[in-house]
């Protein structure tokens, strides 16, 4: 079965951020002179955070309830402002465009699956300030469905989302956890400077897609890479 689609994963491989977000609203909040127990408020902090990857919460509402249950609610506001920033403060994977417009140029179908508190819209928006929208087919976010990875479900929501057998479809990721929830589902595999050599293929630098894509042209009938 011929491989059609390649979904990559957002933050980690797509992107990444030069700090966390949670840094950036500790310091943040030191520098106004607040005294803050980092460990604690980083474990409320990713505690919402699983929440609101599921659509529990949205992510204002997220930075509401941090606020509240650390007594910071006079710096709600600016600190829903510095969050956002921090999460909007992107930088792209080197190579990225010129990988993803060869991969198009053979007819692949790109799209991206990521555990986000942000909805899709606001994914597009960040790399539409870097010229990128316009080359994401599909784009789908855990806060807009519910669900996140590694669960099968959002890989196979994928799939129908493109009318595709998961078997059609290659994941680029780096997280272990997630590249197994993709080969549950189906997918073909591609570990993105992952530690453990836990996929179908692994790679080091995106540019190395372009080969592999190569490989991946076609497969027989039990689904296996014909070299």
């Amino acid at each position: 079965m011929r491989v059609k689609a390649i979904a990559f994963d957002g933050h980690g491989v797509i992107y990444h951020r030069p700090r966390r977000v949670i840094d950036v609203l500790l310091d943040y909040l030191e520098e106004k002179g607040l005294t803050i127990d980092r460990e604690e408020a980083e474990s409320l902090y990713l505690s919402l955070q699983r929440e609101a990857f599921v659509g529990q919460m949205s992510s204002k509402e997220m930075i509401q309830r941090f606020c509240d249950m650390l007594a910071l609610r006079s710096f709600e506001e600016e600190l829903l402002e510095v969050f956002q920033k921090a999460s909007a403060a992107i930088e792209l994977e080197p190579g990225l465009r010129e990988v993803l417009e060869r991969l198009r140029r053979c007819g692949l179908i790109i799209g991206m699956i990521t555990n986000s508190v942000h909805p899709v819209s606001i994914k597009r928006a960040w790399l539409r300030q870097h010229g990128m929208e316009d080359l994401f087919d599909v784009i789908l976010s855990s806060a807009d469905e519910a669900v996140c990875k590694p669960s099968v479900e959002i890989f196979r929501r994928f799939a129908s989302r493109l009318s595709l057998a998961p078997e059609e479809i290659v994941f680029v990721g780096h997280d272990e956890k997630e590249i197994k929830g993709a080969k549950a589902a189906g997918m073909v595999t591609v570990c993105f400077r992952c530690k453990e050599k836990i996929a179908d293929f692994c790679i080091t630098s995106l540019k190395e897609l372009l080969e592999l894509s190569r490989t991946l042209a076609t497969r027989d009938q039990e689904g296996n890479p014909q070299i």
